[in-house]
């Protein structure tokens, strides 16, 4: 129900962030530059249930804004906080 709920009262791109920044603080790796995470874009995906698109799309995009760093296998998320003020909807 709890799954149900998220996905019908959230958008593609809150459920993305929302994922980033629970690895984030779940099994992100703190490095110099931010917080490291490894993980590919399907496995984001499947996790936000989103698809592969859906999930490359605002990865590049946070990527151009410059608070993540997508490199193969892992993304570098440099403020957790910078992320979740982003006006997504």
């Amino acid at each position: 129900l709890c799954v149900h709920m998220s996905l019908s009262s959230r958008s593609a791109a809150h459920r993305l962030r929302q994922t980033v920044v629970d690895l984030c603080y779940g099994i992100g790796r703190s490095v110099s530059r931010g917080v490291e995470i490894e993980i590919t874009n399907e496995e984001l995906a499947s996790m936000a249930h989103v698809t592969l698109f859906t999930a490359s799309r605002y990865l590049s995009d946070w990527q151009r804004r410059g608070v993540i760093e997508k490199k193969r296998g892992s993304i570098l998320l440099r403020s957790p906080q910078r992320l979740l003020s982003f006006d997504i909807e």
